[in-house]
């Protein structure tokens, strides 16, 4: 026992009062109302799902909410999986060709893009997923779109696509939004 707390016990023995010590009182200004920030967060959302749809407002709007909650939850690969299954996204681990393959697919149809015929070889693999980012891009960029990377850090590809005229506006609102966009090149090594 130390010496603080013995005379602590000793005093309120003999009737000796102890004084608690209060915290000081704050007079710091309170939070911002939550609801604000959900406001703004939820409209910086629903247009960059808007331009990742390309601009197909009746899209955005039936997926905007799941992806505001998504990205509320602090859960990234929510907010993936949310797009992905929308098919506004490619959404694979960085081997999964196939997954790959589908997701260029979907995003193209839900695009009104037309089929993307991927390219011969490689035949699976790593390797097969670059090659198809890569004939996926002159692809897009034919039909007035821009491939871009979500780089998660992790051995997953993320990627999304947008209207070439509507590149910067997507990069401020995912810069709002915490969202990491990159060069296709630099997260799938090419």
């Amino acid at each position: 026992m130390s010496i603080k707390n013995l005379a602590s016990a000793l005093a309120s023995l003999f009737g000796a009062r102890t004084e608690k010590t209060t915290p000081p009182v704050t007079t710091a200004a309170p939070w911002p109302d939550p609801a604000d920030e959900r406001e703004v967060d939820a409209a910086t959302m629903a247009r960059w799902i808007e331009l990742v749809s390309g601009g197909n407002a009746e899209v955005a709007e039936a997926v905007a909410p799941a992806a505001t909650e998504a990205l509320r939850s602090g859960d990234e690969y929510l907010l993936w999986e949310v797009l992905g299954d929308a098919d506004l996204a490619v959404c694979a681990d960085w081997k999964d060709d196939n997954s790959v393959a589908a997701g260029i697919d979907n995003v193209s149809q839900t695009l009104g893009l037309g089929a993307f015929e991927p390219p011969p070889g490689p035949s699976a693999g790593f390797k097969r997923c670059q090659a198809l980012f890569i004939a996926w891009q002159p692809w897009l960029a034919a039909r007035g779109y821009r491939l871009v990377a979500i780089d998660t850090g992790g051995d997953d590809f993320v990627a999304i696509t947008v209207r070439t005229g509507d590149i910067d506006e997507l990069r401020r609102h995912a810069e709002a939004l915490s969202i990491p966009l990159a060069e296709p090149a630099k997260v799938y090594g090419f």
